[in-house]
């Protein structure tokens, strides 16, 4: 048995648990569901983990609305379905998970992997405006949180540039990426 069969094992173990002692509608379930649903992530069982996580975000819904642990529901489910080849079904998720975290996480590194997250499907659906925008903001929060020159901050400078070049700003691009690693 391989690493990731051993791990989906005990993970429906512990699923089987929490469902046991906390019932259905318990949050440790709708979290065991998405762990799991990472570990399916992590084999590329896209389908499955996409089930899995509906599952967990169906729970959330009810039991915790607005909180951080649903917006990770929400990008995970996304990751689900860009592996799945549907970013446009991507989209709106990470837009709420964002939305979430800036209400609950205003500033986090969360919220700027988020904001980088729907800015990676923005440049896939050619939406660089909103890309550049995003990115923006998310090397302001990285700059703020671990330092102008983290290799956070760094990599989402490059980041940056990369979208400039894209929008045909190569001037601004190679500026940022003097920035980007110093």
């Amino acid at each position: 048995m391989g690493r990731l069969e051993e791990a989906v094992t005990f993970g429906k173990r512990a699923l089987d648990i929490r469902r046991v002692t906390g019932g259905q509608d318990d949050p440790k379930v709708a979290i065991s569901l998405n762990n799991l649903a990472l570990i399916e992530l992590a084999g590329g069982e896209f389908a499955a983990a996409e089930v899995r996580i509906q599952e967990a975000l169906a729970i959330g819904e009810k039991t915790m609305p607005d909180h951080p642990t649903l917006a990770a529901f929400l990008i995970n489910l996304s990751e689900a379905r860009q592996g799945q080849n549907d970013t446009l079904g991507a989209e709106p998720l990470l837009r709420r998970a964002v939305s979430i975290l800036e209400k609950s996480l205003p500033g986090s590194p969360r919220l700027a992997d988020a904001l980088t997250a729907l800015a990676a499907v923005f440049i896939t659906n050619d939406k660089l405006s909103g890309a550049e925008t995003l990115l923006s903001r998310a090397a302001v929060i990285r700059e703020q949180t671990f330092g102008v020159d983290s290799e956070q901050a760094s990599r989402t400078r490059h980041h940056l540039s990369q979208v400039l070049r894209l929008r045909n700003r190569s001037t601004e691009a190679a500026k940022l990426e003097r920035t980007a690693f110093r």
